[in-house]
């Protein structure tokens, strides 16, 4: 497997993987706290709140 680096424009660069692994450690860090279901329902519901929104502004543009 051949890691590749993505360069952004100020000269910093990372790595998929590294951002991906930085991802997974968060997530078990909630797992361990007991609060990735918290976490998940105040995502879900800001998502919700949002679509809904969407879906009404959508309408009364209509």
């Amino acid at each position: 497997m051949v890691l590749k680096k993505i360069y952004v424009t100020n000269s910093l660069s990372f790595m998929p993987q590294q951002l991906m692994a930085d991802r997974d450690i968060e997530r078990e860090k909630l797992i361990k706290d007991n609060k990735l279901n918290e976490t998940k329902k105040k995502n879900g519901t800001k998502n919700r709140k949002k679509k809904s929104k969407n879906l009404f502004q959508n309408l009364l543009n209509q």
